[in-house]
């Protein structure tokens, strides 16, 4: 369960730095 909580946070990261783009 800790890698699928890895990912999520990778996964939101990767969209803030979308967003402030």
């Amino acid at each position: 369960l800790r890698l699928v909580e890895e990912r999520y946070e990778e996964a939101e990261a990767r969209r803030k730095q979308l967003e402030k783009q």
